[in-house]
């Protein structure tokens, strides 16, 4: 079983990630479920802001579960 711990928030940019609060950061939980395949999100990038973010989370999936919500950035793994 793969378990991956990502730390995940702060939409926007770098100053907004700064300023985040404690509470607008949180730690999300995911793991591998042997009837779904993958994780059930989808990681982008853009040319106008630094980072990885989540474009889309699929519902019933392990990211839905473990919280990640689309625009979060990712900020740790």
């Amino acid at each position: 079983m793969s378990i991956v711990d990502c730390v995940a928030g702060g939409r926007g940019g770098d100053d907004e990630v700064k300023a985040a609060s404690a509470a607008r950061l949180r730690l999300c939980r995911l793991s591998l479920w042997p009837n779904f395949d993958g994780f059930g999100f989808i990681l982008t990038s853009e040319r106008t802001r630094r980072g990885l973010y989540i474009g889309n989370v699929e519902d019933g999936s392990p990211a839905k579960a473990g919280g990640l919500e689309p625009g979060d950035r990712i900020i740790e793994v």
